[in-house]
């Protein structure tokens, strides 16, 4: 029986930092892994209760794991986490923050909300890569 890939939802609101994104995605991209991108925190909440624009999960299918930016417009990444945090079904849905190293306020935030890894914001795309990289691995592990 063949498997389902695995999905990851990305919530990142900055234009470039999507397009690092994108582009990072197309060269970790497997047959086992999917990547799911929005652009606020609003939208994430939307795509994980199966909401227009994302109301077909075979188009965007419930993820394994959700990769947070924690500075977004409309809700941010913290609003998004404890609504997963609260919300049947998801609560033990992986999720993963972005932080800037500077702002040891938000890593500590983002680990009281039920964070399951923070992650340094990398800055390259070549980091980026490896980063994505190791989260489709340890989604992947045992299969």
């Amino acid at each position: 029986m063949k498997k389902l890939p695995k999905t990851i939802l990305v919530a990142e609101d900055d234009p470039n930092d999507v397009h690092l994104m994108e582009l990072a995605a197309q060269k970790v991209a497997c047959a086992n892994v999917s990547f799911q991108i929005v652009r606020d925190g609003e939208e994430a909440v939307a795509y994980l209760k199966g909401e227009a624009p994302f109301e077909d999960r075979r188009k965007h299918p419930l993820p394994d794991l959700v990769l947070l930016d924690v500075r977004m417009p409309r809700l941010d990444g913290f609003q998004v986490l404890d609504w997963i945090r609260n919300a049947p079904g998801l609560k033990k849905l992986k999720v993963f923050v972005w932080a800037d190293s500077q702002f040891d306020a938000d890593v500590q935030r983002a680990t009281r909300g039920g964070a399951d890894r923070i992650i340094p914001k990398p800055n390259d795309i070549i980091k980026l890569r490896e980063i994505l990289r190791d989260i489709s691995n340890l989604l992947t592990q045992g299969e």
